[in-house]
């Protein structure tokens, strides 16, 4: 795995001190050009060189920069608030000190790249999902803290997702979380391909938790209607672009929708609708068994 900038920084190189250097001794005054604003994007998705004593002269001399929008750049990142872009390029610690000079928590990106857009709390859950599959706990823990600050400042966790694709339809955070994650914790309890019983393994205790942490305090986030709506099936398809991806992990790994039927049962005492349904491991059954056979 790639070292990540924010955990195991390169040391800066001349040209890079150089312009610290500019930035922290300028006699000029305050004045945030476009150029800057690119100089300081160009910073957050730096993936070789830990830049966060740079990140900090820029918010010290332009803290205006934690609402700058992405423009004129990468098609990628177009569109993305600097909060985005530090969540996404998995620096917690920038998105923090973004949030606290006032970093608009709620913001939707306008990416011309993506169909559908999602508010910046959805990114945040994709990349902290990355960093427990990493088992990167250190992250996740200054994860939990920037939610926190998030929440403080007036996080909105009636947000859904705007869809322009036809496909999809809308999610709110909780059902972003669970597309997130649904067959992304793989390999721990896999389903048996000819039964469809699921194979106890010993799991991973420290992944477990934290995704029970993170879908016990969304589940008190969103609305008891908006959980009365899940349904199961939606986080076990079977589309082709992701069919490769369930046969390679033996199937989605049923973890993260039962804790989630679990917590919502003791929270509302029902379960959610087609928790049960096993009709789509059938589906799969003879593929999964052919690529298990060639293993």
């Amino acid at each position: 795995m790639k070292i990540l900038k924010n955990i195991f920084g390169n040391q800066k190189n001349e040209q890079q001190k150089a312009t610290d250097k500019v930035v922290s001794n300028s006699n000029k005054p305050n004045k945030l050009t476009k150029a800057r604003e690119k100089e300081f994007f160009k910073l957050i998705i730096d993936e070789e060189t830990n830049q966060s004593e740079t990140i900090q002269l820029y918010l010290n001399e332009f803290p205006e920069l934690c609402n700058s929008v992405v423009s004129g750049m990468k098609k990628g990142i177009d569109g993305f608030s600097s909060l985005i872009l530090a969540i996404r390029f998995y620096d917690f610690n920038t998105a923090r000190k973004l949030v606290e000079l006032g970093a608009n928590v709620n913001f939707i990106d306008s990416s011309t790249v993506r169909e559908n857009h999602s508010p910046v709390f959805f990114d945040f859950l994709q990349m902290t999902r990355d960093f427990i599959e990493w088992e990167e706990f250190e992250q996740v823990e200054i994860g939990f803290k920037l939610w926190d600050l998030m929440e403080s400042k007036g996080l909105d966790y009636r947000q859904s997702s705007i869809v322009n694709d036809g496909i999809n339809r809308p999610k709110n955070c909780l059902e972003a979380f669970l597309s997130f994650a649904s067959i992304k914790y793989g390999n721990q309890h896999l389903l048996e391909p000819k039964t469809g019983i699921i194979k106890k393994g010993s799991g991973n205790l420290k992944k477990e938790s934290s995704y029970e942490r993170i879908l016990k305090r969304l589940i008190e986030s969103v609305s008891d209607i908006e959980i009365k709506e899940l349904d199961a099936n939606h986080y076990r398809s079977i589309s082709g672009t992701k069919r490769h991806a369930y046969i390679e992990h033996g199937y989605v790994d049923p973890f993260i929708l039962d804790i989630t039927n679990k917590l919502i049962n003791q929270k509302l005492g029902f379960e959610i609708k087609n928790i049960n349904d096993e009709s789509h491991i059938r589906k799969l059954d003879k593929e999964i068994t052919r690529f298990a056979n060639t293993i």
